[in-house]
């Protein structure tokens, strides 16, 4: 008989340690008042101005008053526009960043093989990828599959298809209304455990002017040590003082007159979002990038008219000597194990 894993979200000590952190009253409301629930209403299709995940996920709750700066701030923002005055502060589109396509009645129920990521073969069992499903075509290869009727997405990592079978170094399966959009262990397709959409930016977003969910980015300079909630795990390699912990928000100052800044139309709807919810550190970059949906998921470019065909954009005006960087708390344990739940079948072979 072959082993079969469920992923997600046992509780064991060190979940419940994390859900401790992540849920601590300080984090998502002022002095001693309980968490607050936010954007109920706001849950559902993204392509109709909904939100994935649960109320008290970290993407969906902004940042309270009173939140401190971390001590190491200065240090790490100082690294931070280094970086970017190295290589740009982008917007991956149309390269490493993830596609999504939408999961249909019809839609063909295949297994999809999971290889490459300790050395053993396993399939995800029963998975609804459409036909016209792409990966991105980047090494990434990120690819998501929403299930909006049974609430599931599907997310994989360096996807690809291969004599009409469907290979990927690893999938996972997560609830899209109520889970936190984060696995434990980085048991995700990102080394932090976040899902492959928590904090990607969807062109209806940018149609509608309001991107009401916090953002994630990628970053050159990440800490070796471990990460810092909500991130669960970490790809970090670097050994410097100033490196930024996986999981990191960093928040635009809230007071900033956005309108009164030279930003074009969509970087004051980044900014706005960055001042209401911060950035989530989620990976490991060359550049510092943050995501927007591919648009090889949409029949036609959906960013006509606000970006150009190209693969990542710059957000060349964006204040960034005006970020901070929030205290997420402890640095966590580096480490990756098995968990398990019955939102999804894997099989080892």
């Amino acid at each position: 008989m072959p082993t079969i894993y469920k992923y997600t979200t046992p509780i064991t000590v060190d979940q419940a340690r994390y859900d401790v952190l992540i849920k601590r009253p300080e984090y998502f409301a002022v002095s001693t008042k309980p968490p607050v629930k936010v954007g109920t209403s706001r849950m559902g299709d993204p392509r109709q101005g909904g939100r994935l995940y649960g109320d008290l996920s970290p993407f969906n709750v902004p940042v309270p008053l009173g939140i401190p700066a971390h001590s190491n701030s200065a240090n790490y923002v100082s690294r931070l526009t280094t970086a970017i005055q190295a290589s740009g502060f982008n917007v991956a589109i149309g390269s490493y960043s993830p596609t999504v396509f939408f999961a249909q009645s019809d839609s063909p129920r295949v297994d999809v093989v999971l290889e490459g990521y300790d050395g053993i073969t396993r399939i995800m069992r029963n998975v609804p990828i459409p036909n016209e499903a792409v990966p991105d075509p980047t090494d990434d290869g990120h690819m998501c599959i929403l299930d909006m009727v049974r609430g599931i997405e599907y997310d994989f990592s360096a996807m690809t298809k291969i004599n009409g079978v469907w290979h990927a170094t690893w999938g996972c399966a997560m609830s899209t209304t109520s889970s936190y959009g984060i696995l434990p262990y980085g048991m995700s397709a990102r080394a932090t455990g976040m899902s492959l959409l928590g904090g990607v930016i969807w062109p209806q977003e940018l149609r509608a002017g309001v991107i009401d969910h916090a953002l994630i980015f990628a970053y050159p300079y990440t800490a070796l040590a471990g990460p810092v909630v909500p991130a669960t795990g970490s790809d970090g390699t670097s050994a410097l003082t100033d490196a930024m912990p996986e999981g990191s928000r960093l928040q635009l100052n809230p007071a900033l007159d956005i309108n009164s800044l030279n930003l074009g139309y969509a970087e004051k709807i980044i900014a706005t979002a960055m001042q209401k919810y911060g950035m989530i550190l989620a990976d490991t970059g060359g550049a510092t990038s943050i995501y927007a949906i591919n648009p090889l998921s949409f029949p036609s470019n959906p960013y006509a008219g606000i970006w150009p065909a190209d693969p990542a954009v710059t957000l060349a005006n964006m204040p960034i000597n005006h970020l901070r960087v929030l205290d997420s708390g402890p640095v966590m344990p580096k480490r990756y194990k098995m968990v398990s739940t019955p939102i999804v079948q894997i099989d080892e072979v």
